[in-house]
């Protein structure tokens, strides 16, 4: 096992997503996302994906993010390293899960501000 606070998964990483065609009645996609969706998995998926977004981040872009609940609190652990490994910048934010998508953005402008700005246009510059 690897503890997660030293090696943090992508975005994203173990949550399942489920499908159903756009023609389905809105009420049965309803019906069937109140049986089948997990509501704290989902305020987790919302707080990464707001953090990897805000980050222009993507499948090329080392940038990693895990959200936890942690004492009632949503806690969100993430990240960017450059590509060679030499440079990481992580930081922590921790916030009310009432508002997953402000804590994503919340820790992505402070890993900007602590340098993963500089990390970032490295890499964009070299995957150009």
């Amino acid at each position: 096992e690897l503890p997660t606070d030293t090696f943090t998964p992508a975005v994203g990483q173990g949550a399942l997503a489920i499908e159903c065609l756009s023609k389905m009645s809105a009420d049965l996609k309803k019906q069937i996302r109140k049986q089948l969706n997990h509501a704290q998995t989902e305020t987790c998926l919302l707080a990464e994906r707001a953090f990897l977004q805000k980050l222009q981040g993507g499948c090329s872009v080392p940038v990693f993010g895990l959200a936890t609940f942690e004492n009632g609190e949503l806690q969100l652990n993430g990240g960017v390293v450059s590509l060679n490994g030499k440079r990481m910048i992580r930081e922590i934010e921790t916030g009310k899960s009432s508002d997953p998508i402000g804590l994503g953005y919340q820790l992505a402008k402070k890993v900007v501000e602590a340098g993963g700005e500089e990390i970032l246009s490295e890499i964009r510059k070299r995957l150009a």
